[in-house]
């Protein structure tokens, strides 16, 4: 981040970006640094001009839910998960270590976890972004699907196609399992409607059907889907509602 107060430019981001500002970094700064970096430590430097005045030393905590919905997403079959950060390449990897994911990318500028994004896809993937800050906008413009929770920043919040409410990750596997029924859903009521004006189509041609017996299987055709989507509906109603351990009275 970079402003002006006064005559002043305050710089405050991380290593690579004050030395993409082309500010020097001082010997005793870069050696508080690396024993940082080494105990898993994230460090925001602060620049007033063209001089590092100062340090945030963060001491980063893993959300409690974040080993379970790791689990969760590898039994709904998601194998490619990345971590992809701004922070210092050992405090992302001890992150990734802990959370059990073996792909990941440290010191990653905004438009570069866009560029990421846009290689994953180049490869096939279809990208399901999940994220909180202000340099995950652009990211999450790219994404397929994009994922911030309530609380996050307003860009984020903004930018994103799903929020959840809450301000945990609990719901994210929900997510996955509500697009494989719907993709379900959608094929099965593609065959009700498709299957009946395939008949009607080879009628026409091989059976010499006439005008009635043409809209009589477009008839069917039509009810046939309608009655799949009503019934998967109400389904997918009851399966949503929350469910009870004690019977209604």
């Amino acid at each position: 981040m970079k402003i002006q107060v006064g005559t002043h430019i305050i710089r405050v981001g991380s290593t690579r970006f004050i030395e993409m500002e082309e500010i020097t970094i001082l010997m005793p700064i870069r050696e508080s640094l690396t024993l940082s970096y080494n105990q898993g430590h994230s460090v925001i430097l602060i620049a007033v001009d063209d001089k590092v005045i100062g340090a945030i030393e963060l001491h980063a905590t893993t959300r409690p839910e974040a080993k379970q919905i790791v689990e969760e997403l590898r039994q709904r079959n998601i194998k490619s998960m990345y971590i992809i950060s701004g922070d210092h390449e050992i405090p992302t990897r001890i992150l990734a270590e802990e959370l059990g994911i073996n792909q990941y990318v440290a010191e990653a500028l905004p438009e570069s976890k866009a560029e990421i994004i846009e290689q994953l896809q180049a490869e096939g993937k279809f990208i399901c972004y999940v994220g909180d800050g202000i340099n995950d906008a652009i990211a999450m413009k790219k994404a397929q699907v994009s994922v911030s929770i309530s609380g996050a920043s307003t860009v984020a919040q903004e930018t994103a196609q799903i929020i959840l409410m809450g301000s945990n990750l609990n719901k994210l596997g929900r997510i996955f399992d509500l697009a494989q029924m719907f993709r379900a859903k959608m094929q099965s009521t593609h065959t009700a409607v498709l299957i009946p004006s395939v008949i009607c189509i080879g009628g026409i041609f091989f059976l010499h059907f006439g005008f009635a017996h043409t809209i009589l299987f477009e008839q069917v055709s039509l009810f046939g889907g309608l009655s799949r989507v009503m019934v998967m509906e109400q389904k997918t109603t009851t399966d949503a509602l929350p469910k009870s351990d004690h019977p209604p009275s």
